[in-house]
């Protein structure tokens, strides 16, 4: 865990380094947000973990909702013969299904979201 951080904090100096570069170069004075600024705009390593961030953030929204409904649409003995020829002769079913959630499995899902 140690050495990750130190790399993140390596990556994230040398991302501020060449940030700050073109501005010596072009003469006019930079600050440290400007300097930050730039090194998160155009370090690879900071923007993958900042959209990983953004992916478990997301993740754990996700998790705390509870299941959509489904409708479904049945239809039997449709374009058939005689007198069931056409689409008025058939039946048709039409249902709306909603998942009940027991034991505490939205509470566990989102538990798992948020320790990932």
């Amino acid at each position: 865990m140690r050495t990750k951080m130190n790399f993140c904090v390596t990556a994230a100096l040398l991302a501020m380094c060449a940030a700050v570069g073109p501005a010596f170069a072009e003469g006019t004075a930079l600050t440290l947000a400007d300097a930050v600024a730039r090194a998160r705009g155009q370090a690879p390593q900071l923007q993958s973990a900042n959209a990983a961030l953004r992916a478990a953030d997301a993740n754990v929204r996700l998790s705390g909702l509870r299941p959509n409904p489904t409708l479904s649409v049945e239809a039997e003995n449709v374009m058939g013969s005689g007198r069931y020829s056409g689409f008025g002769g058939g039946e048709k079913t039409v249902s709306l299904s909603m998942p009940l959630e027991l034991g505490g499995k939205r509470g566990a899902r989102l538990r798992v979201a948020q320790a990932e």
